[in-house]
Formats: C-alpha cells, structure tokens, sequence
C-alpha cells in the first residue's frame, strides 16, 4: 500500500493466464471452454466493480493478449479509469515465469489482495511468490479445486472489501491451504498444491495428464467426489477435506479388487485399479525412488523428469497460500453494512 497526500492508496494485483483452459484435454475430453473473450469480460466486469467502489490502484499482468489494457479501453466511461488501472511495467517472456515475476512484483508493492483468473496449475505458481497476500481464483483452467467458478462481479466485490477495510486478517475470510514440497535428490524444486501424479516415461510433451495407465502413484493434499482430475480417484474412495491437517496418497496396481471409475478429463470415465489409501501426516517426507524414468505431474501438469536413480522426497505442509472464499468475504461485507450508503 502507498499514501498520496496522507491517504492511505491500497492496490490490488491482477493474473490472467491467457493460456488456462487451452489444453489437449478439451480435444479428448469435451471440457468447458473458457474463451479469451470471456476472461477479457470478467476482467471487464471486475475492474468496474473495483472502481465503482473506490479502489484507486489496479495493476495487471501483461500478456501476448493485451488483456489488461483491452479491458481498460472498456472502462474509460469511467472517471479516472486509466488513472487508477495500469498494466504492470515488467518483462514478458510468454512463459509461466510471467505469472512468478507479476507475483513478486504485486507482493513487492504490498497488495492487499491478488486476483487470479486461471486454474490451479497458475494459483500454483502465484503460491510461490506470493507470501501472506490472499488470493481471490476465479476458475478459467480445466480441472479445478482451488478455484471456483466465482463471478468476476463477485469476486469484484470480495476484492473491493479487502481492499478498503483494513482491519480484515486473512484468517478471517480465508482458507490457509495445504501444499507440497518436492525435493528431488535432497533439493527443494517445486511444489504442488492439490495432487501429484507419478507418471511412468521420460517425455514431458504434452503437459497435461489423462492416461490412466501410465499413472504408478497419486498424492493429494485434499480430495472430493465432485471434482475431475488425479484428485477425484481418491475423493471417490475416501474424500480428504481442505480443513483436515492430513493429506493422503494411493497406489495405482494393474489388478486388484478395488476397481474404481473416475474422471480424469471432464465427460471422459477412467477404471483404474488401486491398493488402499494411506493417510499423509504434515512434515513427514514420502521417499520415492525412481527404478524407471518417471515423470512428477504437480496439479495436473507434468513438471519434474525423474532418471533411473533419482530419488525424491514429497512433504506435506500446512502453510500454504490464503485463498479467500468469496461468498464468506460478502458475508462479513453484509455484517459490516459495506454495501449500505448512510443517508441524511
């Protein structure tokens, strides 16, 4: 936050992946798709909703789309729209380093919030950078736990409340999430939010993960029975809540009596076979060592190549990012009467 004039100016940081919901699973799997002109009409609907309301510095991440000054074309209706909405001044390589170098870049100028329009393979890398500053996922990916499929006017709303309240702590309207740490070969290289897939093969090629027979080992920090993706073979088994201090993980088995069908891709059912569900303890390493070449899936993107030899740690932390819960957010708005004028 910075002072103009003794005011304090809170600012509010904003992701668009103009790559979320592109991948080969809306080929295979008939997904939903989220098109650029779509997320250009939720950054549209959320910029109006944040300058009605007063919010007075609004930083957007370059893309190749120009998303961020599209949208503040549109709001020029709007006084000192272009004052108070700029696209970030950094270096864009069109990779997903963009999204870490926005990241560091909102956190760096204390944003009171960072609004993310993409799946959980972005809230993933915006989790890296983005210390205690919530998170507010609007769902543009394709298989998706952390972001739900918030309204941009909604999460508009729950932005702007942050924002101008400043006696809010993120423990009051966010979920602190888990996440995993990987090391590979005792060093520290990434991290996964919600799963982790081990992938038989040595080719990265196309990130995303739909082959259930390549599929040796799953991990996750929460699992539902509604949701689609590696998650969903243990949430229709033995689902793990956000809330409980466990993570849990399975061994898929050629042959076996536990046959399960599940969702890998939307639309798409998957029978896979699996041993029991054992339960992860927080801080506790998984030892995995590669007798194959194996590949590490983290939220549903191959990421991490494993050779024959390697051997990879996988730890369950409890102090992931704060990712808030718009409709709990509006709640506390309603109890602190933000949405009523006083009048004479």
């Amino acid at each position: 936050m910075t002072f103009n004039n003794g005011e304090l100016i809170t600012m509010i940081g904003i992701i668009v992946n103009p790559d979320s919901g592109k991948d080969l699973r809306r080929i295979v799997g008939h997904a939903i798709d989220v098109t650029d002109q779509q997320k250009l009409n939720i950054l549209i609907r959320l910029l109006r909703v944040l300058l009605y309301y007063g919010v007075k510095k609004i930083q957007i991440m370059p893309d190749r789309f120009s998303f961020g000054r599209k949208a503040i074309d549109a709001c020029k209706d709007i006084p000192d729209a272009g004052k108070h909405c700029q696209v970030l001044d950094v270096a864009m390589e069109n990779e997903a380093s963009d999204t870490l170098r926005a990241t560091r870049e909102f956190r760096s100028r204390n944003a009171s919030c960072i609004v993310v329009l993409g799946g959980d393979g972005t809230n993933r890398i915006v989790s890296k950078a983005c210390g205690d500053i919530p998170i507010i996922a609007i769902s543009t990916g394709t298989n998706n736990m952390i972001p739900e499929f918030n309204e941009g006017t909604s999460a508009g709303l729950a932005a702007a409340f942050i924002a101008l309240t400043g006696n809010l702590k993120p423990k009051d309207y966010c979920q602190r999430h888990k996440w995993f740490e990987v090391f590979v070969n005792g060093q520290s290289v990434d991290r996964a939010l919600v799963d982790i897939g081990v992938i038989r093969g040595c080719f990265v090629g196309a990130r995303a993960v739909w082959e259930p027979d390549r599929i040796d080992r799953i991990f996750v920090t929460q699992a539902r029975p509604d949701s689609t993706g590696l998650s969903s073979i243990v949430g229709v088994v033995q689902p793990v809540s956000i809330d409980d201090p466990w993570g849990a993980t399975l061994e898929l088995i050629d042959k076996g009596r536990h046959r399960v069908t599940t969702f890998l891709v939307p639309g798409t059912p998957s029978a896979v076979h699996i041993s029991s569900i054992d339960r992860l303890e927080p801080d506790f390493p998984y030892v995995l060592r590669a007798h194959q070449h194996l590949i590490l899936a983290l939220d549903g993107e191959r990421e991490i190549v494993l050779s024959p030899g390697d051997e990879a740690q996988i730890i369950l932390r409890l102090n992931g990012p704060y990712v808030a819960n718009v409709r709990q957010v509006l709640n506390y708005a309603v109890n602190e009467r933000f949405f009523i004028d006083a009048t004479n």
